[in-house]
């Protein structure tokens, strides 16, 4: 069982390999995923500096930071 801010790219290889997907088609989902997911927070974070949430670009590039770290350690 994994914690979901826990999991990174090794620990999604390893349960796709248990559940019989390629380490290849897994992985390319993965980064896929990852890429989408930083999209959607930067588009978020534009819809949030219209409204007035100045803080949102300095939050964004937090989180961004700390899961690249995560992404990238396979």
């Amino acid at each position: 069982m994994y914690r979901c801010d826990k999991i990174n790219a090794a620990s999604f290889e390893k349960e796709a390999k248990k559940a019989g997907i390629g380490s290849k088609i897994a992985m390319a989902h993965f980064f896929d995923m990852a890429d989408r997911f930083i999209k959607s927070l930067k588009k978020a974070r534009q819809e949030l500096e219209k409204v007035g949430f100045v803080n949102s670009a300095d939050i964004c590039e937090k989180i961004i930071e700390q899961r690249s770290f995560t992404i990238q350690s396979l």
